[in-house]
């Protein structure tokens, strides 16, 4: 699924492979779109949630990926940010959870008031567990990561997290996560291994809280250490036990059974964690390698090319470069297919499981 920045905008079905459109296919108008609306697809990729409107008046469109067919059309939602939770929302026994975020300010009982994330249900197929309305406004917490169930809000520092929202009846549930063991104002990053329901806050000094089951009413937290050298980085979910690690110092794994940290390659500027791999560049014309779990590299693809961004979706990775080109990667057979034609929007899921 994507959105085209054509005028009116469209949101279309591409073929995975190509990015053309697919045949037989569809395409909808978005009318009233800016580039600044959000959209989120459905785990499973059968229900795509869009926000059309400006600051005058947004609403929410639940469209069927395989028909184009408006399934809902939900009014007076306000969203910066959009995350699609739970399942398809085709039934009670696979419920829908689409999840909007916006940056508000509330009084808060403190003079000047609190900003942060407002967190509201904006739209569910099964109502009766989530009744909608929105969380508390905690100051200077915004949307970090998404669980299966739930968004995970940080702050500037790595003491706490809150989680939600929550289903009905668990309004005593405290949605804060106290971390009192981790250091006051260190440089940090939240992963979130969604299949087994865990937040691990990393910060810069190797400090690291592991929340498990994080999602439900009583999270347990303990306290873990790698060798990290102080140095900025950027972290995500790798599998197989590992979280990957990547900045000045190239790209590397932390071993979450045994604490122990490990080198993959140097002069990485940029990675993604998918289910095939980790896919990393450089900051110059190296093209993109692949790395399994344990470091080994099992592709190395578009030598010659300087890689910008790449976006995950399926078995397909999509990657841009300063050209101004894009390329599609079969991440299970390697084969690329570009350069591209198409400069879409590529939606892509809120969260991926990776065993």
């Amino acid at each position: 699924m994507a959105i085209t920045a054509t005028k009116p905008a469209r949101l279309v079905l591409l073929d995975a492979r190509t990015l053309k459109p697919a045949r037989p296919g569809w395409s909808r108008t978005l009318a009233a779109w800016s580039p600044n609306n959000p959209a989120a697809l459905s785990p499973l990729g059968s229900r795509v949630a869009v926000v059309v409107g400006g600051d005058s008046g947004q609403s929410l469109l639940i469209v069927d990926t395989a028909t184009g067919r408006v399934l809902r059309r939900v009014r007076d939602v306000h969203a910066e940010e959009l995350y699609w939770l739970r399942g398809e929302g085709v039934s009670r026994r696979s419920p829908a959870l689409v999840v909007s975020a916006v940056l508000a300010c509330a009084s808060g009982g403190v003079p000047g008031g609190v900003c942060g994330d407002e967190v509201d249900v904006a739209w569910t197929n099964d109502p009766r567990r989530y009744p909608g309305g929105s969380t508390d406004t905690f100051d200077n917490f915004a949307v970090d990561q998404a669980l299966r169930t739930r968004v995970v809000l940080t702050s500037d520092n790595p003491d706490g997290i809150v989680l939600g929202p929550h289903e009905r009846g668990d309004s005593a549930i405290d949605p804060y996560i106290d971390l009192a063991g981790m250091p006051d104002d260190a440089r940090f990053q939240v992963v979130a291994d969604v299949l087994a329901d865990r937040v691990f806050v990393v910060t810069t000094a190797g400090q690291i809280a592991r929340i498990s089951r994080a999602s439900s009413a009583k999270p347990v937290v303990d306290y873990r250490s790698a060798e990290l050298n102080g140095r900025p980085f950027e972290a995500a979910w790798a599998g197989a036990g590992r979280i990957a690690v990547w900045g000045e110092d190239g790209l590397g794994t932390i071993d979450t059974r045994t604490w122990t940290t490990h080198a993959i390659a140097g002069g990485i500027t940029g990675a993604i964690a998918t289910r095939y791999g980790i896919a990393a560049w450089t900051g110059g014309p190296d093209g993109l390698s692949v790395y399994r779990p344990d470091g080994s590299r099992r592709l190395h693809l578009l030598e010659g090319t300087h890689v910008t961004v790449a976006r995950a979706t399926g078995v397909y990775l999509y990657v841009d470069t300063t050209l101004e080109t894009r390329y599609a990667i079969d991440l299970r057979t390697g084969k690329s297919v570009g350069p591209l034609e198409t400069r879409a929007q590529i939606i892509e899921p809120s969260f991926v499981t990776i065993p």
